[in-house]
């Protein structure tokens, strides 16, 4: 709705001037923004929005606006605050100047909003994806000492908006597990997919609440079904999110089989294409959760291995040509994930991989992973601490490694080509949140370094950190013997 304005580098002109009206319970009408800001704005009602042109170039500041003299301050009830923020984000407001300045207004009536209006405004700044840490930090806290105001749909929301934002964490999701566990049964299974979905994004592998979760999930999928396109909507894509989820968290769950060969098979020519892709990465990995799928008591999976083998490859390529039907929409994060998949086939390292390379791909599916092969290889993100002081020990001792070394379809931290040993540096984001048990994708880097012909040394920090140097170079010896049957002496 901001169509009529224009961008430029002192912010943004107007072309008609429009005005936000916010009312008052009193009767008095706030005008909004500052009146410094050239921006065209709307009028707005509790029931309506609507556009008021108004002939002058630009709005004069009154006292009966409710303005300080600089134009930084009005005074707003918290409602009309979150109405505000609602209205603007709905109107597709995204300067991020102008929502720096309306969050610097609500940060100071954080502590006063309700539990609802919280929910308000933290889904306003995720519908524009503007993060403000400390008005989030607030906003986070009084959610969680009103949450047993919230109801189902506000909770899973909240998260699922905290989650987009990348502001949810362990405590914060912790803090509302327990209102969860109480009222789970009144949630439906679109607020239940959110709340998993939630604890996938952060890699929080509780399994005492995700076990309540899943299982009240399963028996409402498996009793009224997902509800897609009926009275319980649910988009495919937050089944395909649900799947995702529950595969990166490994968990096994009979859940992950009924969503992911009974519902997602129905719905692929509807999924989007990052569903799509992350629905073929989980199905190539599913033999990598430990403990494995759990064993199917509803019939959506054959009991024999060979029929079972058969159904995963035949839904797997009727992904894969989905896929290669929207092909020109693939992102980079959409295509590593396809590196992964063709490494998998190329080198055995999974089950279905080891089956789909014994029987062929179709051509089209082959030709698009062998399109997208050398797209996005290369790029390594910036060094840890922990990498360069690993490197710093390497180079004392003389080892002959190539750092931030491709291999398909990873680039390694260090590796000793001559002897085919790579080290790989495990940062805490190669493990689940609170654990020192490696992430999925993170077991899965190694089965396929390994199928590759590689010997992978794990250095995690946790076992690095709080070591003077000699002990280091113990510890960085005693890996190598570990995992290698080789010494440090064979890498020189």
């Amino acid at each position: 709705m901001l169509r009529n304005a224009q961008i430029s580098s002192r912010g943004i002109r107007r072309r008609p001037t429009h005005i936000i009206i916010i009312p008052s319970e009193h009767g008095v009408e706030h005008a909004l923004p500052p009146c410094r800001h050239r921006i065209p704005v709307r009028h707005l009602n509790a029931d309506a929005l609507y556009t008021r042109p108004r002939p002058e170039a630009q709005l004069s500041v009154s006292s009966g606006l409710g303005l300080s003299s600089d134009g930084d301050a009005m005074s707003l009830e918290p409602g009309q605050m979150a109405f505000l923020l609602d209205q603007a984000s709905r109107s597709k407001m995204t300067d991020r100047h102008m929502w720096n300045q309306f969050t610097e207004m609500a940060l100071p009536m954080a502590r006063s909003f309700t539990a609802e209006q919280v929910c308000v405004v933290v889904h306003a700044c995720a519908r524009v994806a503007f993060k403000k840490h400390s008005l989030l930090t607030k906003l986070c806290q009084q959610a969680i000492s009103k949450q047993h105001s919230l109801t189902p749909r506000q909770i899973s929301g909240l998260l699922s908006d905290l989650g987009k934002l990348q502001f949810l964490d362990d405590s914060t999701l912790m803090a509302f597990t327990e209102t969860i566990r109480r009222s789970v049964h009144l949630y439906n299974v679109f607020e239940l997919a959110l709340v998993v979905t939630a604890y996938g994004r952060i890699d929080l592998r509780d399994h005492l609440a995700l076990d309540l979760l899943a299982d009240t999930m399963g028996q409402k999928v498996t009793e009224g079904g997902i509800g897609i396109g009926g009275p319980r909507v649910v988009d495919p894509s937050m089944i395909s999110a649900v799947v995702f989820a529950l595969l990166k968290l490994d968990y096994g769950h009979w859940l992950l089989g009924v969503l992911l060969f009974r519902e997602i098979p129905k719905h692929i020519a509807h999924l989007p294409l990052q569903s799509l892709v992350n629905c073929t990465f989980a199905l190539m990995s599913l033999d990598v959760l430990d403990p494995p799928l759990a064993c199917d008591e509803r019939g959506v999976l054959p009991a024999d291995d060979g029929e079972r083998t058969d159904v995963s490859v035949s839904l797997f390529l009727r992904l894969m040509k989905e896929i290669v039907k929207r092909q020109s929409e693939l992102v980079l994060p959409e295509i590593r994930q396809l590196h992964i998949i063709d490494a998998c086939i190329q080198y055995c390292a999974t089950a279905l991989g080891a089956a789909i390379g014994e029987r062929g791909l179709p051509a089209e599916v082959s030709k698009l992973l062998c399109d997208v092969k050398g797209v996005g290889l290369g790029n390594s993100p910036t060094p840890s601490t922990m990498q360069v002081r690993v490197e710093r020990l390497l180079d004392d001792l003389q080892v002959r490694y190539k750092k931030e070394m491709p291999i398909y379809p990873y680039v390694v931290d260090f590796a000793v080509p001559d002897e085919m040993v790579v080290l790989e540096v495990d940062g805490f984001t190669h493990f689940y949140v609170l654990s020192r048990r490696f992430t999925l994708k993170s077991r899965l880097r190694r089965r396929i370094l390994e199928a590759a012909g590689w010997k992978v040394v794990s250095l995690p920090y946790f076992e690095w950190k709080n070591k003077n140097q000699v002990d280091k170079r113990d510890f960085l010896t005693a890996a190598v013997q570990r995992d290698t049957n080789m010494s440090l002496k064979d890498l020189r």
